[in-house]
């Protein structure tokens, strides 16, 4: 597996070591378990929220979207590179032999001779292929076509031994150089200076730590208490930890805290208690003195009223239903081009669209130009989060979310361009795919050489500027919903090597404490109706007004009416409809399961590549669990 959550970095050049014991002992079964042992040590040290934060960058203006790489790809571009990528995943090789590949290639047989007393090689009769002319061009290129024959027996299991020992050539790769092409280490921005300075203080006691956590800067607040008070609660002795509680409590009483800091703090009182069961069960009091804190927070909640929403729509988790969902739940959604859920710059990056980073001023703007109030965000999120919006994000098991998304990829572009359906059999590219993909997430040091890599520090705007999408959908396919929340800045978020994305783990989950609404849709079940409520109760404020019977109404009024409870709020919050990419003639069709052929240890191989996005999915569960534990208890009161 990829590296657990706090294991230490290694060296880059024990990576190399690594990776080559990983190629000599992977053919078409397991990884040995000492490969899988070492290969899960090597990461680098996990970021945290407010270091990738400091990673995002946002142009200034129009003219700076202007000169952002790849920006406006065109129809034609898109054909050529998934034609070229979904190539390199069929086990035909471009050349007719080993000597042909060795010409073409640039490889020295080590069978040739070259040292003193050694002798060549007998000539073979396939030597005659080596005079043929190379067979490059724009959907097989030289870069692709050597770097599958280099690996084909840890892609594919067959074919000939070509060329030098993988294993060798790692090890007698120059360590330095290799780790710069590897990316190996991270270049990290510098920590803001107030969580220094709850560090600073964290041998002192959690009252200390709490002390100091409500002096910091109000922007501050939410990135610095998210993943850490709970923690720290949990770790300190029952009374101490009451009466850092009551510090907290006394600091929101006298001034609620922002937008983005309520969910947080609110949150992780509540993952404190629930994970210290035993100590409230040893404490009858502990419950009513938990809820009687948390009623400060529910009264700072009412009071801070409704604000523009940004869904982040990770692929196949019912984007479409909730965007749908939202402009008949009242909110102004659908008003861009075309009635779609975004503006251009938020679309599908995985399919082509173009991405335009933008800060929270332009956003702003963004709203008030469309005279929106919903806008769906279908890359990864822009970070810092921005105080005067609410966030909304579903995730799903990644597993079946993977396997979702990949069909989606295939079957649209199999649909769009007849040349396509003609060249790529999506059978042979679809066998045993997520473990190429686990081969290639491994194997970025041999895939890498006369490839047209991008600088880390370039920006990425759109996939066109990608020769070809290996990283790309190896991006897809390895903690995705990880990569969305607290991906790489600069348009990297999908293109980060596995093993360091994967280290994104806990920032994602920092992400994920300050959203709004967090939900999770089941494995192979749609959004319920109680998931409608649930969003409708914490997206719509509760207003002081007086009752209304539609729910155009309540979305008028700035939210479910005060005198409203039980029956009366279901029958005002319309349902989640049913919407699938997939058509029929009548429409869209209901959605329905994957068929996969899991091929020899293909399914553990795509685990192992999610490890995070599990973390993340369970995490993401049980924030949901909490939200309606809090809804239930102050909607009954």
């Amino acid at each position: 597996s990829l590296r657990p959550h706090g294991a230490p970095p290694l060296r880059p050049c024990t990576l190399l070591v690594v990776f080559a014991m990983s190629l000599g002992t992977l053919g078409r079964g397991s990884m040995s378990e000492a490969a899988a042992s070492l290969l899960s040590a090597s990461a680098t040290v996990a970021p945290t929220y407010d270091e990738v934060a400091l990673e995002h960058v946002y142009p200034a203006g129009p003219q700076d979207i202007a000169k952002m790489h790849g920006l406006g790809m065109s129809f034609q571009e898109k054909v050529v590179r998934f034609m070229r990528t979904a190539h390199f995943f069929t086990p035909t090789s471009c050349f007719r032999s080993a000597s042909h590949y060795e010409q073409c290639c640039g490889v020295q047989d080590p069978t040739a001779g070259g040292s003193s007393g050694s002798s060549a090689r007998p000539k073979r009769e396939e030597d005659e292929d080596a005079d043929q002319p190379c067979p490059f061009h724009a959907l097989d290129t030289e870069a692709l076509c050597c770097g599958k024959d280099r690996l084909r027996e840890f892609l594919f299991g067959s074919g000939w031994r070509t060329g030098p020992d993988s294993r060798q050539a790692l090890l007698r790769a120059d360590p330095e150089a290799n780790a710069t092409r590897l990316g190996v280490q991270l270049q990290r921005p510098r920590r803001l200076a107030g969580c220094a300075a709850l560090r600073a203080v964290e041998a002192l006691g959690v009252v200390a730590w709490v002390r100091e956590l409500v002096e910091l800067p109000r922007p501050q607040l939410a990135g610095c208490a998210a993943g850490a008070l709970a923690g720290r609660l949990g770790r300190a002795p029952r009374i101490e930890a009451w009466e850092a509680v009551e510090v907290l409590v006394d600091a929101v009483r006298a001034e609620c805290p922002p937008r983005r800091a309520l969910p947080v703090l609110r949150r992780n009182l509540m993952l404190w208690h629930h994970r210290s069961r035993g100590a409230r069960l040893a404490d009858p009091d502990c419950e009513q003195r938990l809820w009687g804190a948390l009623e400060i927070f529910e009264q700072c909640r009412r009071a801070l009223g409704g604000g523009p929403v940004v869904h982040v729509h990770v692929p196949k988790t019912a984007g479409i239903s909730i965007c749908t969902w939202a402009k008949s739940a009242g909110f102004r959604a659908r008003r861009f081009f075309d009635a779609r859920c975004h503006v251009r710059g938020d679309g599908p990056f995985w399919l082509g669209e173009p991405a335009i980073p933008i800060s929270c001023e332009q956003r702003l703007r963004k709203v008030a130009q469309a005279n929106t109030s919903w806008m769906s965000v279908e890359r990864w999120i822009d970070l810092p989060l921005c105080e005067d919006l609410q966030y909304v994000v579903i995730l799903r098991e990644p597993m079946v979310r993977t396997l979702h998304h990949f069909r989606h990829l295939i079957m649209y572009f199999m649909t769009i361009h007849g040349s396509i359906t003609e060249d790529v059999d999506t059978n042979v590219v679809a066998h045993d795919l997520y473990g190429k993909l686990w081969a290639v997430a491994h194997s970025a040091l041999l895939l890498r050489e006369g490839r047209e890599p991008l600088a880390t520090s370039e920006r990425v705007a759109a996939i066109a500027g990608l020769s070809d999408w290996l990283d790309l959908w190896v991006g897809l396919a390895s903690n995705y919903q990880v990569r969305t929340l607290a991906g790489a800045g600069g348009g990297h978020a999908y293109l980060e090597e596995a093993h360091l994305a994967e280290g994104r783990g806990p920032a994602a989950e920092q992400v994920l404490e300050q959203m709004d609404v967090v939900m999770v849709l089941g494995e192979d079940s749609l959004l319920e109706a109680s998931q409608a409520r649930h969003l409708a109760a914490l997206l719509l404020p509760l207003a002081s007004a007086s009752s209304s019977s539609s729910a155009s109404a309540v979305a008028e009024g700035g939210g479910l009416p005060g005198d409203a409870r039980g029956a009366d709020v279901e029958s005002l919050v319309p349902e989640i409809p049913k919407y699938s990419h997939l058509h029929g003639v009548e429409g869209p069709l209901a959605p329905k399961p994957v068929e996969h052929m899991w091929a020899r240890g293909e399914m553990l191989r795509l685990r192992q590549l999610n490890a995070a996005d599990t973390a993340l999915v369970k995490h993401g569960a049980l924030l949901q669990r909490l939200d309606e534990e809090y809804l239930r208890r102050f909607q009954e009161k």
